[in-house]
């Protein structure tokens, strides 16, 4: 009993310092600027209805951050909070395309120090009467 004990205390304690670094490490990757400098971005929103769990990135953003994945069209992904994304998905994009609306967006972001940028921030958006690009 005192030998099963010590084997589930020394793993329990290893997953644990092990979970710890891997969240410091993707803090200071994911969140570390390069610069004060701010980069805007602007561009139409590209509703992406299924989406998996690829990068390491896309598990430290969505499972352990709480933010949402948003595609620019001819732009690359980006992360923004929940709230900010609620505004860009005001309802299924299904819906939008039938009614015929699509939201246009002005986001602001930093480079990070070991690539990519920032979680970006909603600078200014507004809703377009055109259909929006919806993939499955």
């Amino acid at each position: 009993m005192k030998v099963s004990t010590k084997i589930s205390r020394w793993v329990a304690g290893r997953a644990i310092v092990v979970i710890g670094i891997y969240f410091v490490g993707c803090f200071v990757m994911y969140r570390v600027p390069a610069s004060s400098e701010i980069e805007f971005f602007e561009g139409k929103i590209l509703y992406q209805l299924n989406e998996t769990i690829e990068t390491n990135r896309q598990v430290f953003e969505e499972l352990l951050m709480q933010n949402q994945k948003l595609r620019l069209k001819n732009n690359s992904l980006w992360y923004v909070s929940t709230s900010d994304h609620a505004k860009l998905w005001p309802e299924n994009p299904l819906k939008m395309y039938k009614k015929g609306y699509t939201m246009q967006v002005r986001l602001k972001a930093q480079k990070l120090l070991f690539g990519g940028y920032s979680r970006a921030e909603i600078v200014t958006y507004k809703k377009l009467d055109e259909k929006p690009t919806v993939w499955k």
